[in-house]
């Protein structure tokens, strides 16, 4: 986005919220200007306006930087699940698959849901789930807590990388690399080594499973009554010829 599409965008800004004593202030609109120009350059101007918009749709103040972003963030990562559909899924493969899950759960959920599934352990979840139903505990929604404070941590994340501009987090993601010590590198390493011990079993399990779970085929009954009819056809016939042939 460029110099001119800020000031254009900002206009409209001005104009929505003309009680505004600030925009008043000549000097603090160049300002705005200039930072805007700043935090949006790497942005497309049409995805910026969107959120604009949707700002002075829904809120009697101007927007901040942050706010704006936060708009532009939901628009362009809806796949960034917010943690009570994350938990609606996840409630409704535990109910669906019951107490052993037979399928790999990241096929079945997005990454970081089944992420989250995965580290706390399905069968856990699933013990928190039946266990207040069964009179085992009398503090409800144990699975519900717990897996909304594993994967808020995730979406905190993923949300505040969407916000940042493309310049902003390769300069920290550089900044940072710099600055490590390797600790990160070892914990890299050591997910990696879990991830292929983890699929090596779950092949071995899922494909144990789908062998034993896999019902013998039922006979084509059709097929079966036609090739019956045709060979009594044949031996009829070839008893005539013999006789025939007598």
């Amino acid at each position: 986005m460029n110099r001119a599409d800020v000031a254009r965008l900002l206009a409209i800004v001005v104009m929505a919220y003309p009680n505004y004593d600030k925009f008043k202030d000549e000097a603090h609109v160049k300002t705005m200007t200039n930072m805007w120009a700043d935090f949006f350059k790497d942005d497309d101007s049409g995805l910026v306006g969107l959120a604009i918009k949707k700002h002075i749709s829904t809120s009697k103040w101007p927007p901040a930087i942050a706010e704006i972003r936060e708009i532009m963030a939901d628009i362009a990562m809806p796949d960034i699940i917010p943690p009570d559909e994350a938990w609606a899924a996840v409630s409704q493969l535990l109910y669906v698959a019951g107490e052993h899950c037979y399928s790999d759960i990241h096929a079945l959920l997005p990454k970081d849901i089944a992420d989250t599934v995965d580290e706390i352990g399905y069968s856990n979840l699933y013990g928190m789930h039946v266990a207040s139903v069964r009179g085992y505990t009398n503090k409800a929604g144990l699975d519900r807590v717990a897996f909304i404070q594993a994967y808020e941590g995730k979406v905190k994340r993923a949300r505040e990388r969407a916000m940042m501009p493309a310049s902003l987090a390769h300069g920290i993601d550089a900044a940072s690399a710099s600055c490590s010590n390797g600790d990160r590198k070892m914990l890299e390493g050591m997910k990696k080594q879990y991830d292929d011990k983890k699929g090596y079993y779950e092949r071995a399990w899922y494909g144990n499973s789908r062998m034993q779970l896999d019902e013998p085929e039922e006979p084509d009954t059709a097929a079966l009554l036609e090739a019956r009819q045709q060979k009594a056809l044949e031996d009829r016939l070839e008893r005539r010829s013999e006789e025939d042939d007598l």
